[in-house]
């Protein structure tokens, strides 16, 4: 049996990952560069983990608690979230002080394209985690969580689920 504690832990990994899987995708996808003032991403995060998935509820967890996990299929996701963000957690940490600088103005080209080359290998690291954590479903949960997904997609397209102080996109 998996412990409320172990639980806790899961579900702190997953918001944090995918808090920093959706500030990567804040970034302008036609050019690769983050998001600056008024041009619509969030810049009240304040830090790495402190993106969308803090607002909506746990993000992965709440997806993951949806599909009704076996606790084996728990402990293998547990297991794959944590060797992720112990994994990534670095490169996220400096993808953040880099955006810093660029917000800020002082990032020179070497850390520009040291930033665009750490976002490509987390953007990467987040789709092999996700993948690793799509294997550990039953085909009838792969199935539920795509329409979860597109779902979740089709909401912050629209802009359904956003916070009442979340600026306009």
């Amino acid at each position: 049996m998996i412990s409320t504690r172990n639980l806790s832990f899961a579900l702190v990994t997953i918001i944090l990952a995918i808090a920093f899987s959706i500030s990567v995708a804040a970034q302008d996808p036609g050019t690769g560069q983050t998001s600056t003032p008024g041009s619509g991403g969030d810049h009240r995060r304040g830090g790495p983990g402190r993106g969308r998935g803090d607002r909506e509820g746990g993000g992965m967890m709440k997806m993951l608690a949806d599909l009704n996990l076996t606790d084996a299929q728990k402990e293998q996701v547990q297991g794959i979230l944590k060797s992720s963000n112990e994994t990534n957690r670095p490169k996220q940490e400096e993808v953040f002080r880099l955006r810093q600088q660029s917000e800020q103005g002082t990032l020179s080209a070497d850390d520009q394209a040291k930033l665009k080359q750490l976002q490509a290998d987390v953007r990467a690291a987040r789709q092999k985690t996700h993948d690793d954590i799509v294997a550990v479903l039953t085909p009838e949960q792969r199935t539920k969580l795509e329409g979860i997904e597109q779902q979740r997609k089709a909401n912050r397209t629209s802009g359904e689920g956003r916070g009442q102080n979340a600026p306009p996109q």
